[in-house]
């Protein structure tokens, strides 16, 4: 009887520091989950203000008809908006997808236009541009956009 008592007793105790060890893995990932998505949050506070800062590189490069200097431009663009679909597909994939297919279209038409401006000097770098520039004001309207809504949502305002 004493023994029934003490394996019921040990049973219960066992069930429950279970429980208990389930809870604290619980919030544990819970933890893990957060601090994953405010370093993704942070990562993209740091990159989403340099979009512009590429972007006026470009223009600039542009303006001053220096093919291969903007062809360097347009590979840094290339390599930032890719770099910025990733870490925004992390932290919103579903919210922000068509903005992620955005940066990955403007990330090949950057690329392109760098080949062309590199293998082809006869045509003019105009209408080589001419998609990539067009899109360029969208992508840091997005931006902008996303950087508000990123420092709201985290509390930084």
């Amino acid at each position: 009887m004493v023994t029934a008592v003490v394996t019921v007793g040990g049973f219960y105790l066992a069930w429950r520091q279970l429980s208990r060890t389930a809870t604290a893995q619980e919030q544990s990932n819970l933890l893990l989950t957060k601090v994953q998505r405010r370093l993704v949050i942070n990562d993209l506070l740091l990159l989403l203000p340099r979009i512009q800062e590429v972007e006026d590189d470009v223009h600039h490069k542009f303006a001053g008809n220096d093919r291969p200097r903007l062809a360097s431009s347009l590979v840094g663009y290339a390599q930032l908006c890719t770099e910025v679909a990733v870490a925004v597909s992390q932290s919103d994939p579903d919210e922000e997808q068509d903005f992620v297919e955005m940066l990955e279209n403007v990330s090949l038409l950057a690329k392109r236009a760098k080949g062309e401006l590199l293998t082809d000097p006869g045509r003019d770098q105009v209408v080589i541009m001419k998609r990539i520039l067009k899109l360029m004001p969208t992508v840091s309207t997005r931006s902008h956009t996303l950087i508000a809504r990123l420092k709201r949502e985290s509390g930084d305002e």
